[in-house]
């Protein structure tokens, strides 16, 4: 690894430079980690969310996430719990009018409970938290807003993307923007800082998505998330959708 320009007090080692930035990687790029990236870019699921970045009205700059408009509101358990068909076409995830309604029936606080709840198991938890270079980032807001927008409760995520501040990621002599969409955030990942050296560019495994999983289910279940039994019923296929090792 290079040296810092600047001195680095002790206990900060890899974390996000707040002047740069950056953060250093342990080393340049190789060929496999290239192609994993440029994989990752042509999921269809990515692909959309890059489109409707693109497509987004401007003034979707203009808007403000607004996190207490909904409130929470659980299943009435004497009425039949309606299930949701799983809905994805060629390989990618479509909202649709049943998915929206799951979701506002969940509400966006009860999602960042959920998330929040998420992460904190995640920073404690020193095998998943080897791919996370910085605490100091909104992670748990980010995947709320994403689980919102991707059942189709309005574009509070790709709002979010328009405006969040920039991070690059130095590898070797090469720099690079790093978390700005899914497939530039599990990069990073891949090439965190905190990874052992011989697992460094190594993509998720099995054992690391399993890790994964468990404490976020866990985190469902002790927020409340699985009184919603529509909601987590659809939500458990759509989660598993998207994990891709």
């Amino acid at each position: 690894m290079q040296a810092a320009p600047h001195p680095i007090a002790e206990g900060d080692e890899g974390k996000i430079c707040p002047i740069s930035g950056m953060f250093a990687a342990a080393q340049a790029l190789d060929v496999t980690s290239t192609a994993g990236l440029e994989a990752l870019q042509s999921d269809p699921d990515i692909a959309e969310e890059m489109r409707a970045l693109t497509m987004s009205s401007q003034n979707d700059d203009k808007e403000e996430v607004n996190i207490t408009t909904r409130t929470v509101v659980r299943t009435v358990a004497s009425q039949p719990v309606q299930f949701v068909s799983f809905n994805a076409h060629n390989g990618t995830h479509a909202a649709n009018r049943a998915t929206q309604e799951l979701i506002r029936g969940v509400g966006l606080p009860a999602l960042i409970r959920f998330t929040k709840s998420f992460y904190q198991k995640v920073f404690a938890d020193s095998h998943i938290d080897q791919f996370i270079a910085s605490h100091e980032e909104p992670h748990h807001m980010r995947f709320a807003l994403w689980i919102q927008e991707k059942f189709g409760d309005g574009t509070p995520w790709t709002r979010e993307r328009r405006t969040r501040p920039k991070k690059y990621m130095k590898f070797g002599h090469e720099v690079r923007q790093v978390a700005h969409d899914r497939s530039s955030a599990h990069f990073a990942a891949w090439h965190s800082p905190k990874r052992e050296p011989d697992k460094w560019v190594v993509h998720f495994r099995p054992d690391d998505a399993r890790v994964w999983m468990r404490l976020h289910f866990w985190a469902a279940r002790e927020t409340g998330m699985f009184e919603n039994e529509a909601f987590m019923e659809y939500y458990t296929r759509f989660i598993g959708h998207f994990i891709s090792v």
